[in-house]
């Protein structure tokens, strides 16, 4: 029943410079991601992915395994988390482990528990195949509006004259972590699956930092958590 972390962490990033070592309330942004990994007990490897020697330092300093750095194929930016995630898994013996978790580095805003609670969720749920973060979106996506030169239009006028409150929630792919089961993934050619669950996180923390609005924002959220 052994489990391991994986942080995929390269030096690239185009909208905000360093991104994943960006200075986040006196840390570099990485170490929440590795301080709630370790911090929750529940693994027994908590393994950073990365290209470069300065992550590989800093994610070592504060306790997760580098135990070789990504090549330059895995580092661009039209490379995905699933290949970096393969990459890592082709690489370590897997014998006794049962579960996985990817975290991202851009994930301050989460919480210990939360991975705790995943992961004992997914346990007892002998159909499922993973377990993800997910957001409820604020404003229904059904009842969206475009622009038609200068007006606005509803995206889909079926529902124009329909009451937010009778249509079906929608959810988004929060960006902070993903359990999977090694078995079910391993035989699985696309990451996310249609037998994943589903784990809500609070509005005020389901925030992937994409670009600098986002880390401004998750700056001021993370004085009240």
């Amino acid at each position: 029943m052994k489990s391991i972390c994986i942080i995929p962490a390269r030096k690239g990033s185009k909208r905000i410079k360093n991104k994943n070592i960006v200075t986040f309330m006196g840390k570099p942004l990485i170490y929440y991601s590795i301080k709630n990994a370790i911090e929750s007990k529940i693994f027994d490897e908590v393994i950073v992915s990365t290209d470069s020697k300065k992550i590989k330092k800093i994610s070592e300093k504060f306790g997760a395994k580098v135990p070789f750095l990504r090549s330059k194929k895995l580092s661009n930016d039209h490379c995905t988390t699933k290949e970096v995630v393969d990459d890592v898994l082709n690489k370590i013996d897997l014998n006794g482990y049962k579960y996985f978790c990817v975290i991202y580095p851009t994930s301050p805003l989460l919480k210990k528990k939360d991975l705790i609670k995943a992961i004992n969720r997914l346990k007892l749920d002998k159909t499922a195949k993973g377990i993800f973060s997910i957001g409820k979106f604020q404003s229904n996506p059904l009842r969206s509006l475009k622009f038609e030169k200068k007006f606005m239009k509803f995206e889909n006028k079926k529902y124009q004259k329909k009451n937010s409150n009778n249509l079906p929630e929608f959810f988004f792919d929060a960006g902070n972590f993903y359990f999977f089961k090694i078995k079910d993934y391993l035989r699985s050619k696309i990451f996310i699956n249609s037998k994943m669950l589903g784990f809500i996180l609070p509005q005020e923390r389901a925030i992937d930092i994409n670009n600098k609005e986002d880390l401004i924002l998750a700056k001021k959220l993370f004085k009240f958590l």
